[in-house]
């Protein structure tokens, strides 16, 4: 049996309205979620209780969380936040993120 895991992410995990969030892979040390978001829709302010890793698949946000905010986040763009950061993310346009907790 094979350890290698893929997953195809792409625009269509990105819902017409809303978020949509889809577990992609877990294991003791990490879960890795893609979170599909439609133009305009936000997750509000939370945290994560250990560290998060965030890669703006496709697409473009608005970005906060207790440091700062960067307004506009595109495709490419990759965060790391530490256990405990409070953030909050926006679509500006149809949006994936590629989002690892790491235990």
């Amino acid at each position: 049996m094979s350890d290698v895991v893929t997953a195809s992410l792409d625009a269509s995990l990105i819902p017409a309205d809303g978020t949509k969030a889809q577990a992609v892979y877990r294991d003791d040390s990490q879960r890795v979620v893609a979170i599909g978001m439609a133009a305009g829709s936000s997750l509000a302010e939370h945290a994560a209780p250990g560290p998060v890793n965030i890669h703006v698949a496709l697409g473009r946000v608005a970005f906060r969380h207790a440091e700062g905010q960067l307004d506009d986040a595109a495709a490419g763009t990759w965060f790391h936040l530490p256990a405990g950061m409070v953030h909050a993310v926006e679509a500006h346009e149809p949006t994936l993120l590629v989002v690892t907790l790491v235990a």
